[in-house]
């Protein structure tokens, strides 16, 4: 399968930005997802085939459930009326991390295997 989008993994260093979330806006958190273009620039790499392809489906599948799983969090975390604040902090740190999990598992799966 030829790509026509290639993602350098010098992107990363985008995701230092999320520290601003710490210090100023809570929503700048949701920066640290940037790290996930070192894993995707990675991947991008590697010569791809067929176990390669269903690697990423399969991290790509384990990473949308637990956004579902965490949303379904953040949501019960709103009814209780957790502070908004709180939840944006947390919550955007999370979803940056499962996307960041999910070609970080890829690439894991593809240098085991």
């Amino acid at each position: 399968m030829k790509r026509t989008f290639r993602i350098s993994p010098i992107l990363g260093i985008f995701g230092f930005l999320g520290i601003l979330g710490i210090f100023y806006n809570p929503i700048f958190c949701c920066f640290f997802a940037f790290f996930s273009f070192f894993f995707w620039g990675l991947l991008g790499r590697e010569e791809s085939d067929e176990r390669l392809e269903e690697n990423i489906s399969r991290a790509v599948s384990i990473a949308g459930r637990m956004a579902l799983i965490l949303c379904f969090f953040l949501l019960v975390g709103l009814d209780k009326q957790i502070s908004s604040e709180l939840i944006l902090r947390y919550g955007s740190i999370a979803y940056a991390v499962v996307f960041t999990l999910a070609p970080a598992l890829a690439y894991f799966l593809d240098k085991q295997g």
